[in-house]
């Protein structure tokens, strides 16, 4: 039934250290398999939730998981490398996990 079938995916992400702040970004097209989150803090700790959504509404919540960014990296000529892109939601066709 297509009524069943994933309409979209939310992850919902906030800093440990600023626990009230929670960011949400919902992508509408069920065939992404990946995520980057980008402006995240280097060297900080993150909470990391997913859901799925179709027309009968929004899951339960994934297991939570915590995730650290990378420390910066300073003096690197012509590429910046630090831990604020680092973040990647892997969203797999049998579920749905975070790494």
């Amino acid at each position: 039934d297509k009524g069943d079938s994933v309409s979209a995916i939310i992850i919902r992400y906030k800093m440990d250290s600023n626990a009230d702040h929670t960011q949400e970004i919902k992508l509408s097209s069920s065939s992404v398999t990946q995520y980057q989150l980008k402006g995240l803090e280097p060297d900080m700790t993150y909470s990391v939730v997913l859901y799925a959504e179709n027309r009968m509404g929004i899951s339960q919540p994934s297991q939570e998981k915590k995730l650290r960014t990378l420390q910066e990296i300073k003096g690197t000529e012509g590429f910046q490398a630090d831990g604020n892109m680092l973040l990647i939601a892997i969203l797999g066709s049998a579920g749905m996990t975070c790494l």
